[in-house]
């Protein structure tokens, strides 16, 4: 072992090292009650360790290892507190400190976090409502948004009665929500929303049709709007929609085979069929059509495209020129009832009874016309008034018929009777 160190020199070696010492030296290896000469912290150094390990102030060590991080960081986070639009006004103080620095948009000198700037992208605490802000201010930020107030400020977050200037709607914002961003109005936020997806939607259609050999001539409206555009390779103007020219339908019926009929063609084959048109002509060959028949002078609409002659005039199936009758029928093991219509002489009701159908009753007409429209209109009062829809399926009457029947449970047949004794007392002044 060495020799004992001496008072005076152990004192002087703490002293040097920035220890004051509080109580005599105890030894080496004992620990010596001192405070520090530079933050005054109290602490138990070892002699022996001081002169071993170097062992100084704690407190003092980390701050000066922490300043010396902090230098080594400032250049950083100066760039980044400018590059968020705020000028520092003192040495940086950590990342989770507040770091006093002037707002470059307002002006005002704000304390802000260089982790709240670098991680969740926050600015200033004033322009984003966080900061409280006068009544006349906000009730000029606001008149700034388009939106005049309608009363006193109540506070960043509470409901806020303004009349929007551009469309006269009465709302309700709150001017923290308006300050980060908000529209303020609820009907032009989601006009400018609407504008917004409309306007992307238009970019892609137009890409669409392009893609497709067309050219639009005129702005988009809508997925299945009309389109006026014009095809490429015939270079015919064309009116496909977005919808069916996205998938290769119908682009341009000239170049698929199915061309377009002028209206002077479609005036003239309407014509020929003995229709004459009551309209101009709807553009489109499955469109209806009023026409009138030259024969009968009936009115009624006929597309160009399916459809045949006046199914009053026609030579086949039942003629609406000759008497008829308006029957009612029942089949118990269907469970169904009918109405229907027939010429007298034909094997029409001679067909359902052998099927198992039985006639209820049967009213006679002078003209197959008035019955078809006696028909027509008790048709019509099931499936629209009553609601019953039709009930034996197809496949089940092969002589057809089906569309003209009903759940007997839920239309009777005296009832299917009384609705037919009612349209024939409207056509005829007393019921036969």
């Amino acid at each position: 072992m060495g020799a004992p160190v001496p008072p005076e020199r152990a004192e002087a070696a703490m002293r040097a090292v920035g220890w004051a010492p509080l109580e005599p030296y105890p030894g080496a290896l004992r620990p010596w009650r001192c405070v520090c000469t530079e933050c005054g912290t109290e602490g138990s150094p070892r002699y022996a360790h001081l002169k071993s390990r170097g062992r100084a102030c704690r407190v003092c060590s980390k701050a000066r290892v922490a300043a010396r991080l902090l230098d080594a960081e400032h250049p950083r986070a100066e760039a980044d507190m400018r590059a968020a639009g705020f000028e520092p006004l003192e040495p940086y103080p950590g990342a989770h400190r507040a770091w006093r620095s002037r707002h470059a948009s307002c002006g005002r000198v704000v304390a802000v976090r260089l982790v709240q700037v670098r991680i969740a992208g926050r600015g200033c605490p004033v322009c984003s409502g966080g900061v409280a802000i006068d009544s006349e201010g906000a009730a000029a930020f606001m008149r700034g948004r388009g939106l005049e107030p309608l009363e006193s400020y109540p506070g960043a977050g509470a409901p806020w009665r303004c009349l929007c200037l551009a469309c006269g709607l009465v709302g309700a914002p709150a001017y923290g929500s308006v300050r980060a961003g908000g529209t303020g109005c609820v009907r032009c936020g989601k006009s400018r929303a609407v504008e917004a997806r409309r306007a992307g939607f238009a970019e892609r259609a137009v890409a669409d049709m392009r893609a497709m050999g067309l050219e639009p001539l005129e702005p988009y409206r809508s997925s299945t709007s009309r389109w006026k555009c014009r095809h490429r390779p015939c270079r015919r103007v064309v009116f496909p929609t977005h919808h069916m020219a996205r998938i290769g339908l119908r682009v341009c019926r000239q170049c698929s085979g199915n061309a377009h009929v002028e209206p002077a063609e479609a005036h003239a084959r309407m014509v020929a069929r003995g229709q004459l048109p009551l309209e101009p002509y709807p553009g489109r060959v499955r469109a209806p059509w009023r026409v009138r028949c030259v024969g009968c002078g009936a009115e009624y609409r006929k597309a160009l495209r399916g459809s045949g002659g006046c199914r009053r005039c026609r030579p086949f199936g039942f003629d609406h020129g000759l008497p008829a009758l308006v029957y009612v029928l029942h089949h118990p093991g269907l469970n169904a009832v009918k109405v229907g219509i027939t010429n007298p002489g034909t094997t029409r009701l001679a067909t359902f009874r052998r099927a198992g159908w039985s006639v209820v009753s049967s009213v006679e007409f002078a003209y197959g016309a008035d019955a078809f429209d006696v028909e027509q209109q008790v048709l019509y009062r099931l499936r629209n008034e009553l609601r019953v829809p039709a009930f034996v399926t197809a496949d089940r009457m092969p002589y057809g018929g089906a569309t003209e029947t009903a759940c007997a449970d839920l239309v009777d047949p005296a009832t299917l009777w009384a609705l037919v004794r009612e349209e024939h007392a409207l056509v005829h002044a007393e019921p036969g």
